[in-house]
């Protein structure tokens, strides 16, 4: 099987890292080849970085690339991502909001997850939320798959009308 190593433009950045990674996990990639092949796969503003990074002897091994990279292109240490989790509302279908909640997520660490199930569930619109708080869900999957039942079952009722 022929697998692609990604490139980068300077967006998403700890999602590049984390398919990089899993290339050079899956090709058995030496540690000192890493910055060589991550530097033919750059675009855009992150070449520019990169180059200059490069010229300026910045990188002097994997880890310390992929730091710099975080720290250039990624989310800042100082954003809130569990209070921001906490925060975060419905506002459109049930899929976006999943969508934007995975995404938060994924920034954080160390949560229980009752904890991220109570956070998914607070942040449903109120209809939602009342019928998937009823079924007290135990684990994230299945609060995701009561509150698209819920909302296909009110879209449904809607339109029986």
């Amino acid at each position: 099987m022929r697998l692609d190593f990604p490139r980068f433009d300077g967006f998403d950045p700890l999602g590049w890292i984390f398919k990089a990674e899993r290339f050079f996990e899956y090709h058995n990639t030496a540690d000192d080849q890493r910055l060589m092949i991550s530097s033919f796969h750059m675009d855009g503003k992150a070449l520019q970085w990169f180059q200059w990074m490069h010229r300026n002897d910045q990188f002097t091994n994997w880890p310390v690339f992929t730091k710099a990279l975080e720290i250039r292109f990624g989310p800042s240490e100082f954003e809130d991502h569990q209070g921001t989790l906490a925060k975060l509302l419905q506002k459109y279908s049930v899929f976006d909001y999943q969508s934007d909640f995975e995404a938060l997520a994924n920034r954080t660490t160390n949560l229980p997850p009752s904890f991220i199930v109570s956070c998914f569930i607070s942040g449903l619109r109120p209809d939602i939320r009342s019928e998937v708080r009823a079924f007290q869900p135990k684990t994230l999957a299945h609060a995701f798959g009561l509150a698209r039942l819920q909302e296909a079952k009110f879209l449904d009722s809607r339109r029986s009308f």
